[in-house]
């Protein structure tokens, strides 16, 4: 409710009435995807959002500032190229506090699990294809986190 009225009262959307008052349509004005959502600060889904967000400890906060970054789907090691740095030594443990940051924020519900299909390449040496482990993937798919 509170979104459709910040709509309305921001002008992005209008709504056509009929002759006896009832709604006959509604139309967008512009660009939907432009619209800063993050000045609604007044509203409780904003609000709510903005505070879980800030309430989150540092490593999972990076990682949702990472996250929100990529289209679509990633993977741990896209999100370990551009935190952990390969000359530091301790690369698996830094792997292990992302996956931990990673399923945190997958219990609170700010990421989620995406299934795919294990991948298969082609063999250079044969024709068969060689069956590769499947990578789990992650995705934020909320638009009022990717926003916030």
């Amino acid at each position: 409710r509170e979104c459709v009225d910040q709509l309305l009262e921001n002008n992005y959307i209008v709504l056509r009435r009929g002759p006896s008052g009832r709604i006959e349509s509604v139309s967008d004005t512009g660009d939907l995807d432009g619209i800063n959502i993050a000045s609604w600060g007044q509203t409780a889904m904003v609000g709510n959002t903005t505070c879980e967000l800030e309430s989150l400890p540092p490593l999972q906060a990076a990682v949702i500032k990472m996250a929100t970054c990529f289209a679509g789907a990633f993977t741990l090691p896209d999100l370990a190229s551009s935190s952990c740095s390969i000359w530091a030594g301790a690369t698996y443990f830094d792997y292990l506090r992302l996956f931990r940051a990673i399923h945190g924020l997958v219990k609170r519900g700010l990421i989620e699990v995406t299934n795919r299909e294990s991948v298969e390449s082609p063999s250079p040496a044969r024709s068969a294809s060689v069956h590769l482990p499947t990578l789990h993937t992650f995705e934020v798919k909320n638009m009022l986190v990717r926003k916030v």
